[in-house]
């Protein structure tokens, strides 16, 4: 079933940004609906500053970054409503922890989170807490859009990553919504150098309930080349010209603190083009 409702965050600092662009130009061809998160972080004081600092100086701020947020708001309206597009806007306001948590609880009644990649020229600790809090407090698929753009509409040539894992599988079935007009899809095995006996008749299996459904897909195993799985993954898809690769995400808990396991984070950190994940 297309999906019909898209949970998309609008970049408090542009408007315009890539997943904005893809959010947009997807929902045109599924004929869906976007709910769009404009993130307005509150001013964080250590307690140690915090009699220090006026309450006006907090005040200034926070009436600042909601007026950003409203501006930000407006443009993607504008945007949307150009192309055709039925939205619905919300600003939220937190610290950013809350924001992570807050952004992730409206996501669940939504078919497919839509963010944007990690920018190492703009890295911030939002960024990683909301796509940490998305990936594993959800329970919804996430589609993360490359920061450099050049990406839109429905997949043709997508590659799904299968290590007939239980978020490989999660992510596989969330990816099938989006591949009834995919041409072909590869159902990829990264060799490391393991008994690859039971991935490989479950990644054939895989294959099999998808052409069923009418999604042309064939799976193999392809070397690591003595590269990481992360990168064969990235190189392959480069190479055979995927637009999406689909893959389970993976995380490493300590105490109460998701961590990204490193698959997943080197994944985000090189991508070139659109990821989707599910844990």
């Amino acid at each position: 079933m297309t999906p019909k409702t898209f949970v998309l965050h609008v970049d408090h600092q542009n408007a315009d940004g890539p997943q904005t662009k893809y959010a947009l130009a997807l929902a045109k061809m599924c004929d869906a609906h976007i709910h769009a998160i404009v993130l307005a972080p509150e001013y964080t004081v250590p307690s140690m500053v915090m009699a220090e600092i006026p309450v006006s100086v907090i005040e200034t701020q926070r009436a600042n970054a909601a007026a950003e947020a409203q501006k930000m708001a407006d443009a993607f309206n504008a945007k949307a409503e150009a192309a055709g597009i039925d939205v619905t806007t919300e600003i939220l306001s937190d610290t950013v922890d809350g924001l992570a948590m807050g952004f992730s609880e409206i996501a669940r009644t939504g078919d497919l989170v839509i963010l944007g990649q990690f920018n190492p020229d703009r890295e911030s600790a939002l960024a990683t807490a909301l796509i940490e809090s998305v990936l594993f407090d959800s329970g919804r698929p996430l589609l993360v859009v490359p920061y450099i753009g050049g990406h839109d509409g429905i997949p043709k040539r997508p590659l799904i990553a299968w290590d007939a894992s239980a978020p490989s599988a999660r992510a596989a079935n969330d990816s099938f919504a989006l591949l009834d007009e995919a041409e072909s899809v590869e159902v990829v095995t990264v060799d490391l150098g393991k008994d690859l006996t039971r991935i490989e008749k479950s990644g054939a299996s895989l294959v099999r309930v998808m052409n069923r459904r009418g999604i042309k897909a064939r799976y193999h195993v392809i070397p690591s080349g003595g590269l990481s799985a992360a990168n064969a993954l990235l190189s392959h898809a480069s190479d055979v010209g995927a637009d999406l690769v689909v893959m389970g995400g993976y995380s490493h808990s300590r105490m109460r603190e998701i961590i990204l396991g490193g698959a997943t984070r080197e994944i985000l950190a090189t991508m070139t083009v659109p990821v989707m994940m599910a844990h």
